[in-house]
């Protein structure tokens, strides 16, 4: 059954705070859909007209009167906003500041029915709270339909005014839980104008705002006060009532061996048959969005799936043993793309205006050019809610940096506005801060390895677990690699038997690298008969050299750009880029 009680007793503990803020009607699409050019069409009629029109606290902007309007079809929903600026100063035309500074419309969704007084807004990911906010480009701003990975919209400007639609599928509105927005929620919702009237500084930004004057602070960190929007009409959605979990076997006992998952739902023809998987322990194996379960640990682990339609039905546990996994570094790590093998999609974070160059991915590391401030929070590179710790055991938290010039730096595990930014774990290490999860480091110009050890003392249900280096207490360059955050006990049991404190340290050299154009990579190692093979960034071995009088001299003629990992018989391993 579903939890209806649960959910409508704390959509009224909701309801009720949230008396005060304003609320709005999206309209049932039931004819068709407006085409997404920057035009309004005139199915447009049908919806009621919203004004923007409170001054965001403290500013005085000069737009005249502005709107939005929504509609929803079973796909998603439609939002209309419309500028009545005075003067269009769009970031493309300009020479600097940063692009949030200047004339944009910005659209802020919070999903977490029964919860929307939890203190979060966008800039925390994965926890329900959304932001669309396209700024005006050369190649967007005649009205050109844009595809983002999550949402469409067309922008279209009539110089000085200009007019957004956007499209959100609900797939994108999932809410802290991973469950999709039902058409029957209540939901945090809210649009800001950005109005600058001329270039300079960034305190020429002004804002108007539908609800959040900024009493509780920006959306983007705190969504306690947007609007209310309900849907009109919403459709008899068809909920899954039941799930059954059927494993393809119930053991695995080869090295990252894998099991096939299929289930069956009832009723048949529910409108959202998507599922989530869960496994406890949760790092004993990774599930495929396909139900694919790979082993990493050995130990019995229950797996179990969950409807993510807003029915709250959860499938009969399953439960498979596995026997013989060798546990490898990049296995242990909690760190999503800690070694930055691919791009920096796993990876965030804000640069506050003229605090530096935005954070870039660079032949496999990361490359953050920062400028001087007082503080060290105004330049920060994070990883936030992908990583999940255990509490109150030993890790280690290791990474390595350097820079063009000596200098200072921060690095820590902080928790959200919401939470007091509490840094919510413990350490002695050496450059801790009052003993708790934040350490000063000194940057050194040639690649350095530092390591601390904590435990997470302080996570709660609230917490929202973030990695994070703060940089903007100097100038210069800073790049960053190989971070991981592994339990105390999988060190030991990597060192026992992959030899963790040799991988990625034993020191070998190899030029040229970059490879350029040249077509023999050579490799000098420490012993006179070592393999040296050469690994894509997927895995795949595309070559193999053992060494002679300490060297390997390998054909990289064949090879396609890119990089590439070289690794020793011991683990040792470093980045190759061709």
């Amino acid at each position: 059954m579903r939890k209806t009680f649960t959910i409508l007793a704390a959509f009224l503990v909701g309801a009720f705070s949230f008396a005060q803020q304003p609320e709005a009607v999206f309209t049932r699409l039931t004819d068709t859909a407006p085409v997404l050019d920057g035009e309004i069409d005139a199915v447009w009629d049908n919806a009621t007209k919203y004004d923007i029109d409170k001054d965001y606290t403290g500013e005085t902007p000069t737009v005249g009167a502005s709107y939005f309007k929504g509609m929803y079809a079973d796909s998603g929903i439609f939002v209309l906003v419309y500028v009545d600026d005075d003067v269009l100063v769009p970031w493309y035309a300009q020479t600097g500041g940063d692009e949030w500074t200047y004339d944009k419309a910005e659209v802020y969704f919070d999903v977490n029915e029964g919860d929307l007084a939890d203190g979060q807004g966008p800039s925390t990911g994965g926890t329900g709270h959304y932001q669309f906010a396209p700024s005006i480009t050369e190649e967007n701003a005649n009205g050109t339909l844009t595809e983002e990975s999550n949402y469409r919209y067309a922008l279209k400007t009539t110089d000085p005014s200009y007019t957004i639609e956007y499209f959100i599928p609900f797939s994108t509105l999932v809410d802290k839980s991973s469950f999709v927005m039902a058409q029957t929620a209540e939901f945090g919702f809210d649009v800001y104008i950005a109005d600058r009237d001329a270039a300079g500084d960034a305190g020429s930004r002004q804002r108007k705002v539908w609800a959040n004057i900024g009493t509780v602070g920006e959306n983007w960190g705190n969504m306690n006060d947007a609007g209310l929007v309900t849907l009109a009409d919403p459709s008899d959605l068809i909920y899954v009532d039941e799930i059954t979990l059927t494993p393809s076997a119930t053991t695995i006992d080869v090295n990252n061996g894998t099991i096939q998952l299929t289930t069956d739902i009832v009723p048949g023809n529910a409108t959202n048959k998507e599922l989530k998987y869960y496994a406890d322990p949760a790092n004993a194996v990774t599930i495929s969005k396909t139900g694919v379960v790979k082993a990493i640990r050995d130990g019995e682990v229950t797996i179990y799936a969950s409807s993510t339609d807003g029915g709250y039905i959860d499938s009969d546990p399953v439960t498979i043993t596995i026997t013989n996994q060798i546990l490898t570094a990049d296995e242990a790590n909690l760190i999503v793309n800690g070694n930055f093998d691919t791009d920096l999609s796993s990876w965030g974070g804000w640069v506050d205006a003229e605090s530096g160059e935005t954070y870039v991915w660079e032949d496999g590391v990361v490359k953050c050019v920062t400028v001087a401030k007082a503080e060290n929070w105004h330049y920060q590179f994070n990883q936030t809610n992908m990583f999940h710790a255990t509490p109150d055991i030993p890790y280690v938290y290791k990474f390595k940096a350097w820079a063009t010039k000596v200098r200072m730096a921060t690095t820590d595990f902080e928790d959200t506005e919401a939470n007091g930014y509490n840094r919510y774990g413990a350490s002695s290490s050496d450059g801790n801060v009052e003993g708790r999860s934040e350490w000063q480091f000194e940057l050194q110009t040639e690649p350095t390895w530092y390591e601390y050890e904590v435990t997470f003392d302080q996570i709660t249900e609230t917490t929202v677990e973030k990695v994070q280096f703060l940089l903007s207490i100097d100038d210069g360059t800073v790049y960053i690699d190989s971070v991981s955050l592994i339990s105390k006990a999988d060190t030991e049991i990597l060192g026992v038997e992959t030899g963790l404190k040799k991988v990625n340290t034993t020191k070998f050299n190899m030029y040229p690298n970059p490879v350029g154009h040249a077509d023999i990579l050579n490799v000098e190692v420490a012993g006179k008969d070592t393999n040296v093979s050469v690994y894509s960034i997927s895995g795949h071995k595309v070559a193999e050299k053992r060494s002679v009088n300490g060297v390997a001299k390998i054909d990289v003629s064949e090879l396609s750009k890119g990089l590439y990992l070289i690794r020793l018989d011991d683990g040792s391993t470093q980045k190759l880029v061709r």
